[in-house]
């Protein structure tokens, strides 16, 4: 996103970054979607080949020490998953993941149904 802030579709990448941001503040924090099971939202996507995480909560770190990671659903779609549990945002941006900008919020029920 950074380069598209600097190239001719600028404006756009700004924009969505604030929006994104947005997003992510008012996203719900560690826990806090425990009791609500496949009825959680998924807030944000990231993919890469074939791989989609799907996060619905942040983990909450003030202070900027420790894991910076995520709660989500992770599906590799090749036999290796997909399972719930937490997952390093760090980690798959590093390897190459990339945010779903023009994801829209659904329930984790929702995306079981669309893989099956």
């Amino acid at each position: 996103m950074g380069d598209g802030c600097r190239g001719p579709e600028a404006a756009y990448f700004k924009d969505k970054i604030v929006e994104m941001a947005g997003i992510i503040d008012a996203m719900p924090v560690s826990y806090e979607t425990d009791e609500q099971g496949m009825e959680a939202v998924v807030e944000l996507h990231y993919f890469l080949n074939g791989w989609d995480w799907y996060i619905t909560e942040k983990d909450v770190n003030k202070d900027g020490k420790g894991q910076i990671q995520a709660f989500g659903y992770a599906d590799s779609g090749e036999g290796f998953g997909p399972e719930l549990g937490y997952i390093s945002i760090k980690e798959i941006v590093r390897c190459g993941a990339e945010l779903d900008l023009h994801w829209t919020p659904c329930t984790l029920r929702q995306i079981k149904e669309k893989a099956a």
